[in-house]
């Protein structure tokens, strides 16, 4: 299967194919790699549709939305499949994914016309002013491979709805999967040039998805240094940026350590730690440290470790670089005297979940975002310590606080982060709610109401009253 680009309304070839491999090195697809111009066409493209869109009937919108919704739940479980293959998720995480985007575009249609169907008017200095909400324009929208439907959809529902119209790119691995909604896209017949779709390897094309001059809003969710790339290229375009994190665990001696220990497993290991929202490092009262290291040892063992298609826990990493990043953590954390608590074993690109404690910060698992099942423990004396730590790395994601008395809740505001979730592990979702990061983790908010916030403008219609 080679998978098209899927612009104004056609799908397009090229002569350079990209072929595709999934985490266990089989080839699972491939695609037509688009130059520069080709992608310039697309937001040309979507440019000239962009007004169309925007001022057809809301009713119309969404009735085109609807559809698009209706087809994604048909193919639901063959898209499922592919992400199996193509990202390595285990299939009930991915047919999830899909239902998840499915529940996003709904609650989006839902947001949309609670908050932006009904103008707002009112008086004052002798002018009646109506404000309106209006599309940006034209969104670039940049995807990771960690969740090609799900975070293409939560970027697409608010974008469409509002009257925008988008040229997407997802990464190399996740291209295959999100080629379905072009083909949806297609299958409903969505105006020409509103829904444009981009298969390209990233290096190839350079900035060409965050410097085009039409692009009127950006939508990434990346590595800080795509995001700052991003950030300088399309400057006068108003940016939603997510960029990664460290989320910390923060275990107070009150904390039940069952509690603990069960979210703590949950939230690091979920698709092998791949995920920026992941519990990236564990602080822990010295006090009980050893209690939760023997919890967490027990569990983690206990945790299944195989290929995705057998729907195991720990599943392969992405790609030979991701494996060889994480054993460079692991590696350098074992020469500086880190105690390895599991049995320390690499097969291809399968990293076996690990548990390291004696972490200081002259590792790099200290402050690096490892994006696998590595877990790191740190020690801490006070909870302003803990804090200290805990703010002590250039993001600020999420964040968990694990305690059995509220009265320390407050103490723990201070921490550098976009949320604090309590005797629980990080999550995004629901989508409703808002979702931010500080410093380095990201810029502006999501979640459905932000986002569509996000991707439009304010447009005010002031008229004299005598």
């Amino acid at each position: 299967m080679i998978v098209k680009s899927y612009i104004n309304g056609n799908f397009i070839k090229t002569k350079n194919i990209v072929k595709v491999y999934g985490p266990l090195k089989d080839h699972v697809g491939s695609f037509y790699n688009l130059t520069n111009k080709q992608i310039n066409n697309a937001f040309i493209a979507a440019r000239k549709a962009q007004k169309n869109w925007e001022n057809l009937a809301i009713e119309k919108r969404i009735n085109y939305i609807k559809k698009f919704i209706k087809k994604l739940d048909f193919y639901k479980e063959k898209i499922a499949n592919i992400i199996v293959k193509e990202i390595g998720k285990p299939y009930k995480q991915s047919l999830r994914e899909v239902e998840r985007s499915i529940e996003i575009f709904l609650d989006t249609i839902e947001e949309y016309l609670k908050q932006y169907k009904i103008q707002i008017n009112f008086k004052k200095e002798n002018k009646k002013v109506t404000i309106i909400k209006k599309a940006l324009g034209v969104i670039s929208l940049i995807v990771p491979f960690n969740f090609p439907i799900n975070l293409s959809i939560s970027k697409i529902a608010p974008a469409l709805i509002t009257g925008n119209t988008i040229v997407i790119k997802v990464a190399t691995n996740g291209t295959i999967s999100a080629s379905w909604l072009a083909k949806i896209a297609d299958e409903i017949q969505l105006p020409k040039g509103v829904f444009n779709l981009i298969t390209a390897k990233g290096k190839d094309i350079g900035n060409t998805m965050f410097s085009n001059k039409e692009i009127n809003g950006l939508n990434l969710t990346g590595s800080i240094k795509s995001g700052i790339k991003a950030s300088k290229e399309s400057s006068m375009a108003i940016q939603v940026l997510e960029l990664g994190g460290k989320s910390p665990a923060i275990v107070l001696k009150d904390a039940d350590l069952e509690l603990a220990s069960d979210e703590i497993i949950k939230g690091a290991f979920l698709y092998s730690g791949q995920r920026c929202t992941a519990i990236k490092r564990v602080l822990v009262d010295e006090k009980i440290e050893n209690k939760l290291i023997k919890l967490i040892v027990k569990k983690t063992n206990k945790l299944k470790v195989g290929p995705a298609i057998e729907d195991n826990d720990i599943v392969p990493l992405i790609n030979d670089s991701a494996k060889k990043f994480v054993v460079s953590l692991i590696e350098d954390a074992k020469n500086k005297n880190a105690i390895l608590h599991n049995k320390y074993k690499v097969k291809d690109n399968l990293v076996y979940p690990l548990i390291i404690s004696n972490v200081n910060k002259n590792m790099l698992i200290y402050k690096k975002e490892q994006f696998g099942p590595i877990l790191p423990i740190i020690t801490f004396k006070t909870k302003d310590e803990a804090i200290k730590i805990a703010n002590d790395t250039e993001y600020g994601l999420q964040a968990s606080l694990f305690t059995s008395n509220v009265e320390n809740i407050k103490d723990f505001y201070n921490i550098e982060t976009g949320s604090l979730n309590i005797n629980s592990s990080p999550q995004r979702s629901p989508d409703k709610l808002p979702f931010t990061g500080v410093k380095n983790s990201g810029l502006n908010i999501q979640g459905i109401k932000y986002s569509i916030e996000s991707m439009t403008r304010t447009f005010n219609i002031v008229k004299k009253i005598n």
